[in-house]
């Protein structure tokens, strides 16, 4: 067990209900069990680029991590990094990362207040939305039909 980690700049809900967290300080992905509590050291990511976004993957144990210039699978079970795979459009800041609701990517803001679709497998980089105005600084997408959200619409 660790001591609380300095800081968590990029989290992710893992699949099987803990949390997975970007401890830059320390240069690990932390995992944070809920049912215990518990802080653990799931894997280095020193010799990964910095990671500014991370978020679900397509299996429970995978997450996907979101650097300046690529996006890799890290599989904090396996302790695999996984390859940088590199983004088709240089983006300006990117903040966030979340599972894409309409997709099997992901979507991510910048600092130009854009959003962006991103397919983790080939790097493809597409703009959904242009023109917020202000930096994006989080981002969430529901992974099932969330009803108060639903009425709204």
């Amino acid at each position: 067990m660790l001591d609380p980690p300095v800081a968590f700049h990029a989290i992710a809900a893992a699949g099987d209900g803990a949390i997975e967290g970007v401890d830059a300080m320390r240069g690990t992905l932390t995992r944070v069990e809920l049912a215990q509590p518990e802080i653990v050291d799931a894997l280095d990511i020193t010799a990964a680029e910095p990671i500014v976004g991370l978020a679900g993957g397509t299996s429970a144990a995978e997450l996907l991590a979101l650097g300046e210039v690529g996006i890799r699978v890290i599989d904090p079970e396996t302790e695999s990094l996984g390859t940088s795979v590199p983004l088709t459009v240089v983006l300006d800041g990117p903040h966030t990362l979340t599972p894409s609701p309409v997709s099997d990517g992901v979507t991510t803001c910048d600092s130009q207040g854009a959003l962006w679709s991103i397919d983790p497998v080939t790097g493809e980089v597409g703009e959904v939305v242009h023109g917020f105005g202000e930096s994006c600084n989080g981002l969430a997408a529901p992974r099932a039909p969330i009803a108060c959200v639903d009425v709204l619409r």
